[in-house]
């Protein structure tokens, strides 16, 4: 992942994570990705398992036994390289590691080579684990200026209350210049990058890579990066400044909030958001609906959302946000420059009182969930979007993007003079963790 002065400025290419706290910035995605490779059918590993996320707010299970997934195939008796001890091999790896792909191909040889490959990876990442955990950040757009790798960056810094007990505060931002140079590049992102590569080339055939199913490679992923964090368990996305979480059980976008009273029927999921596009379904001329927007039977896609999209959409900010984007309405992120970490459900409950946290999960997946939705129909170009069909598209976003329901926010006081919102209180909105 980097930095491209070249890129047209687009979300979330254009955009790295700022931590103003340590004053350093990572780049976690492509800097080429548009909302529609962000949102397609089979996300990247960037946003689908996303192993930055986890090496940057999540913190690491205590005493979780490591179980590898990938076993290679094994013979009767161990070879000569097996047999070799440690200090031998890592003169070995030392040789190898002016190119990382070979100590992935070295690995993947034999079951005993790929756990001493495994553990060095491991001992690695843990250097990075965790490094943002409670640590105030967002997704800022950046700008590229007139000095070659320097770049401008508009952020989050402070809140303060606006007037003493008002429902509203201050933002204050701090616009700074960031050299390239100084981007963090954590090990999970070293070896993100060279697990997409060799990924890749398999499934181009190469004959290096040949024989390994994507099954393997999911094994693969998940020896690599998630060691610490086991997958097999509930997890939550907490933001420690509203004291609101969302829950990896609770991706999957909800229906019924159609059929309930204090959301009315969105045409965007009924008959009536079909026959609104007709007129433009075969029409191809500049300004018209495109190809994707054909009526078809189920134009909501109901899978099920990942962390990274979430946190991504919700932590973004820009002042001036690409034109093809602006129909989308996310540029203002309700948690740019909030604190997170990411937690098992039953660490959670050991540390917290149920009634001093809110799950967000339904307000956050369906929000999101519906600018995926819009950013598929309109092939992620908002320019596209037919002038009849424009103010409809604005209120869908206005009203999932806002939360509706939620009770006007109050300020409380924190330690050292921090602010923080406090959470949502509506009904059926704060809910018992279970």
């Amino acid at each position: 992942m980097s930095l491209d002065a070249s890129s047209s400025r687009k979300f979330p290419g254009s955009y790295f994570l700022l931590c103003n706290e340590v004053d350093a910035f990572q780049c976690p995605t492509p800097s080429n990705a548009g909302l529609l490779q962000m949102f397609s059918k089979e996300p990247p590993s960037w946003i689908g398992s996303a192993p930055w996320l986890w090496t940057t707010v999540a913190r690491p299970v205590k005493d979780v036994h490591f179980s590898q997934s990938y076993l290679p195939k094994r013979s009767n008796t161990l070879s000569p390289l097996e047999k070799l001890p440690n200090e031998l091999l890592d003169q070995i790896l030392a040789h190898l590691r002016e190119d990382a792909h070979d100590v992935i191909a070295w690995g993947l040889s034999s079951n005993a080579i790929w756990s001493y490959v495994l553990r060095i990876i491991h001992s690695e990442q843990k250097q990075f684990a965790g490094m943002w955990t409670g640590k105030e950040v967002g997704f800022y757009e950046y700008t590229p200026t007139s000095d070659e790798g320097v770049f401008q960056c508009r952020s989050v810094w402070d809140r303060r209350p606006a007037v003493t007990n008002a429902p509203d505060f201050l933002e204050r931002y701090n616009v700074d210049e960031r050299q390239l140079s100084d981007v963090v590049k954590t090990s999970t992102q070293r070896w993100t990058e060279v697990f997409h590569t060799v990924r890749f080339f398999s499934r181009s055939a190469a004959v290096r890579w040949k024989g390994l199913s994507e099954a393997q490679w999911n094994d693969i992923e998940h020896d690599l990066f998630f060691h610490e964090h086991p997958q097999d368990r509930i997890w939550l996305l907490r933001n420690l400044t509203t004291s609101e979480f969302v829950r990896s059980d609770k991706l999957q976008p909800s229906a019924r909030k159609s059929s309930e009273k204090t959301r009315p029927k969105l045409p965007s999921r009924s008959s009536t958001f079909a026959r609104m596009l007709k007129p433009f379904a075969s029409k191809s001329s500049p300004g018209k609906a495109p190809a994707s927007l054909q009526a078809h039977g189920e134009p909501f896609d109901a899978s099920p959302l990942t962390f990274a999209q979430i946190f991504l959409v919700l932590t973004c900010h820009s002042d001036q946000p690409s034109h093809h984007e602006v129909i989308f309405d996310f540029h203002d992120g309700r948690w740019r420059g909030h604190c997170f970490d990411m937690v098992p459900l039953d660490v959670h409950r050991l540390e917290t009182k149920e009634a001093d946290w809110a799950d967000v999960s339904d307000l956050a997946v369906d929000d999101v969930a519906n600018l995926r939705y819009w950013v598929q129909q309109l092939n992620g170009d908002g320019n596209c979007c037919p002038k009849s069909l424009r103010p409809h598209v604005e209120a869908d976003r206005n009203m999932y993007h806002n939360w509706e329901g939620l009770e006007t926010p109050l300020l409380v006081n924190r330690p050292e003079g921090k602010w923080m919102l406090k959470k949502p209180m509506e009904t059926g909105i704060l809910k018992k963790v279970q």
